[in-house]
């Protein structure tokens, strides 16, 4: 049977249509349903999203209620421990500080006592030294008024020396034939003998050698001078005169009386003013006598010298 090709390609029309109808339909379908999945899934992203907000948000409270809790406990521990310390430390400080405080108390007034002592002592030389000057003074105006009387008579003005040497040691307290011996003779290594005028004894069985030197003509000579050129004639004499003592104190050799003796010899000046005079003359003159092993001493400065001996 023969169809006609119209009504063929119509069927084939018909079966097409309803075929894309079918399709389009059931794509329709399946695109609703992904939709209600979309939207299904949005939902349970979001409720799950909410989900771990809520929990981070009570994580977060959670931890600061800790970090708060711990600051605490760790607050109260460090108290505790800074206490403890600061007791163990002040009970360690006090037992080593504590023979520290004893030794500085025992300092302190160690200290005081020995400030009393001092001002003491101190007021009890200045009285012993002003005594001596006022003594000084006297014996060199005795001097100079004996000037006179001596001058030009070598051996009286050595007697004289001597004298007053002894008037200083007496007024200084010291006593002939105990503190002290004069004219001792004795023989040098080479059997010379020798005289010093005094030895004084001193403890622990040392002596010192004390040997008067008197030069009363330049001294009143210059006293005598009316000019400028007369005194500075004068002074120089006396000078030269204290300087050749020196030499011939020295050429004794009497630091070497026995053993014990001082490497110093004392020469005793009985006049202030005399060696006074002679020091301006020739500055150094002390300082040469020191180099000799020769200390000049005046009724002044006798007494203070022994006692710091």
């Amino acid at each position: 049977m023969n169809l006609d090709p119209l009504i063929v390609v119509i069927c084939l029309a018909l079966v097409v249509t309803v075929f894309l109808a079918f399709w389009i339909r059931s794509i329709s379908s399946e695109n609703t349903s992904l939709k209600i999945q979309n939207a299904t899934i949005a939902a349970e992203l979001k409720a799950q999203k909410e989900g771990n907000q809520k929990l981070k948000d009570d994580l977060d409270e959670q931890g600061k209620k800790l970090e708060l809790k711990l600051n605490a406990i760790m607050e109260h521990n460090l108290e505790n421990k800074l206490k403890k310390l600061d007791e163990t430390s002040i009970k360690s400080l006090d037992t080593l500080l504590k023979p520290f405080k004893e030794n500085l108390d025992s300092f302190k007034k160690s200290v005081e006592n020995s400030q009393e002592s001092s001002i003491k002592k101190f007021a009890e030389l200045s009285k012993e030294i002003d005594l001596v000057a006022r003594a000084g003074l006297n014996i060199s105006k005795e001097a100079e008024n004996l000037t006179k009387a001596l001058k030009g008579k070598k051996q009286s003005q050595g007697s004289w020396g001597e004298m007053i040497l002894e008037s200083v040691l007496e007024y200084s307290g010291l006593i002939k034939g105990v503190h002290y011996e004069t004219q001792e003779s004795y023989k040098d290594e080479e059997g010379r003998i020798k005289r010093p005028d005094v030895v004084i004894k001193l403890p622990q069985e040392r002596t010192i050698i004390i040997d008067s030197k008197v030069s009363l003509n330049s001294y009143d000579e210059f006293i005598k001078a009316e000019s400028d050129e007369e005194k500075l004639i004068a002074s120089k004499s006396m000078a030269s005169a204290f300087l050749e003592h020196i030499n011939t104190l020295d050429s004794k050799d009497y630091a070497h009386y026995k053993h014990g003796t001082l490497q110093y010899v004392f020469m005793f000046v009985p006049i202030e003013g005399a060696f006074s005079v002679a020091i301006q003359q020739e500055p150094k003159l002390y300082e040469y006598a020191l180099k000799k092993h020769i200390a000049i001493v005046t009724p002044s400065t006798l007494t203070i010298s022994l006692r710091t001996i």
